[in-house]
């Protein structure tokens, strides 16, 4: 597996576990208007069971023939979504499996997003489905901030949170082009002086 996705994806379930060390149950719990009724504790819920589900997963294709994943069937823990200290346990849960857990192997994903009459399997392995939860989790951490805004205006959130996570690029690793523009660039205010 990738060993750049899964530190994003443990940089951001770090993200989750900075709100939810801060955050109240009561306001965890709390259904919000702006968010069609649904509370922080679902929207976290629903982050946790995808990444459950994608551990599961990787763990039986680590040792089994044939895998499916699908995470509309995952298992729904209403305590995830109820208190936020349950949830703070199955993401620590979560960063600690992560490392350990290969994503080569291939296994499959069932969808009935395209007919409701028939289930499609789609090959896939750790690596596409992480990236695959580190959109999902930027989708809910965006309407986790909302949120968060109403119930807890007070607390801040670090700048980066819900935010794309940018690769990071070796300082002296400039591509041969923008080299070639550069000193262009040069040349031409060397002529101009």
């Amino acid at each position: 597996m990738s060993l750049s996705l899964v530190n994003i994806t443990i940089e951001m379930l770090r993200d989750a576990v900075w709100y939810l060390e801060r955050i109240c149950d009561t306001a965890y719990v709390q259904p919000l208007p702006k968010l069609s009724g649904a509370t922080i504790g679902q929207h976290t819920r629903h982050i946790v069971s995808h990444y459950q589900s994608l551990s599961q997963a990787m763990r039986a294709a680590g040792s089994e023939q044939d895998v499916t994943l699908n995470y509309n069937s995952h298992c729904n823990y209403i305590a995830i979504e109820n208190s936020p200290r349950v949830a703070l346990a199955a993401i620590d849960d979560i960063i600690m499996t992560l490392p350990r857990l290969s994503g080569k192997r291939t296994f499959w994903v069932e969808n009935n997003s395209i007919s409701d009459d028939e289930m499609v399997l789609i090959p896939t392995n750790g690596d596409r489905e992480l990236l695959f939860n580190i959109e999902h989790t930027l989708h809910h951490f965006e309407l986790i901030r909302i949120g968060l805004n109403i119930v807890a205006p007070c607390l801040e959130l670090p700048a980066h949170f819900g935010l794309k996570p940018q690769a990071k690029k070796a300082v002296d690793a400039t591509m041969p082009l923008l080299r070639t523009i550069h000193t262009a660039q040069i040349s031409e205010q060397r002529m101009v002086v």
